[in-house]
């Protein structure tokens, strides 16, 4: 029993790992950690700064949209990725934090390099 709880810890299951495809009005974003890709999407906004919206365990980029839609419609560009091993995302482990904080550093250089927003919130 502890070894399959365990495991279900560190891995989320194939039919949670839908995130759909990046919905209209959005670019999809890419980085790479490693071998592992992974995506996320992306729109501009018009008020100079972006904020990065990072979802739960077990939960993809689609379950940020309400808050993406808002904050787009209050000026910011909004950048929603799939963490490793969750939505369309590559990797099968998840390390809780270990790896994950990498990854976040990876996004915030895919911002500067893609918007150069005057401010970053997350």
């Amino acid at each position: 029993l502890s070894v399959y709880l365990a495991e279900g810890a560190l891995h989320v299951s194939a039919s949670r790992r839908v995130s759909g495809p990046v919905p209209p009005g959005y670019s999809e974003a890419v980085v790479t950690a490693g071998q592992i890709e992974l995506r996320g999407e992306y729109r501009k906004g018009t008020n100079g700064a972006a904020v990065i919206l990072l979802h739960g365990v077990g939960d993809t980029r689609k379950g940020m949209r309400g808050f993406s839609a808002w904050l787009h419609s209050e000026g910011y560009s909004v950048l929603a990725p799939d963490s490793r091993g969750h939505g369309v995302s590559g990797g099968d482990l998840i390390s809780y934090g270990i790896r994950e904080s990498q990854d976040v550093s990876r996004w915030l250089d895919w911002l500067e390099t893609n918007d150069r927003p005057a401010a970053i919130l997350g």
